[in-house]
């Protein structure tokens, strides 16, 4: 491997400033599953380790809700894919809270919601954004609240004014309804980090009779048409396109594919 330069002055200084672009750096949750009241802090690399049933794929599954949260199809999304709240739910409990907190070169921004089961449906009855000041730790800061158990806000983009109204359609979030503003740029801020998660999980990389015999496709096993590929799929069902991208249109993050793929299958591996 060859050596790492040494960084330049501006570089070091970059980095002392912070991280050049919003990046999660907290996520946390309450009553959903095994996490009664979890808070989570996050750095470039973040491994969990626990027992069986500790609440590790629970907190992926976290992340992937908050990734939906920027679709206008989230309560749509929570049911299809997450088997909806009562499946999500802690033992006992009848909310869910999520959030996350993103810094970058502005100041650090956090959202988040608590959705209600009510006997009939789930509801959303808390959702905010709160913008912390850099150097004012103590304070709360600028907070937005978009909804509670009453009302929700709108910002009226003729008279440049925030409008609370009531009643309110319970169901939905406001986020990706608000996010689009150009006056709300703390929003716009949230909306666009929510947007570039990628949550990508083990590939099942099963022999083709053990997924006939157990009706399991094996997705990363499956033939693929060459294609462009501007992300990999879940479970790895486009990883040929992927490698494919990268080593023709992305030579310096091919030579770096290639050096991590190499430590694990060893060094003599040649592409």
């Amino acid at each position: 491997m060859a050596p790492k330069k040494k960084p330049s002055k501006d570089s070091r200084l970059r980095d002392e400033e912070g991280p050049r672009e919003d990046r999660v750096t907290r996520i946390w949750a309450k009553g959903l599953r095994s996490l009664r009241d979890v808070d989570l802090r996050l750095g470039n690399l973040t491994v969990l380790i626990g027992e069986n049933g500790s609440g590790k794929s629970s907190l992926i599954e976290v992340i992937e809700i908050l990734r939906r949260t920027s679709s206008t199809s989230f309560k749509e999304e929570l049911n299809a894919v997450h088997g909806g709240l009562t499946a999500l739910l802690r033992k006992g409990e009848r909310r869910m809270t999520v959030g996350l907190e993103i810094e970058g070169r502005e100041a650090p921004c956090r959202y988040e919601f608590t959705v209600e089961h009510d006997g009939f449906q789930p509801k959303i009855v808390h959702e905010l954004v709160r913008v912390l000041p850099r150097h004012h730790p103590p304070s709360d800061g600028d907070v937005k609240l978009l909804r509670d158990e009453f009302s929700a806000t709108f910002f009226d983009m003729q008279s440049v004014k925030q409008v609370t109204i009531q009643p309110i359609d319970s169901t939905n979030l406001m986020l990706p309804r608000l996010g689009n503003s150009p006056l709300q740029l703390d929003l716009a801020r949230v909306v666009n980090v929510l947007e570039t998660i990628d949550v990508q999980v083990p590939f099942d990389v099963s022999a083709r009779w053990v997924s006939r015999a157990t009706g399991r496709p094996s997705l990363a096993r499956e033939p693929v048409t060459i294609q462009p590929a501007a992300s990999l799929q879940l479970l790895g069902r486009n990883l040929p396109n992927a490698f494919h991208e990268l080593k023709n249109h992305m030579a310096i993050a091919w030579t770096d594919t290639l050096e991590l793929v190499r430590l694990g299958l060893g060094p003599d591996l040649d592409d």
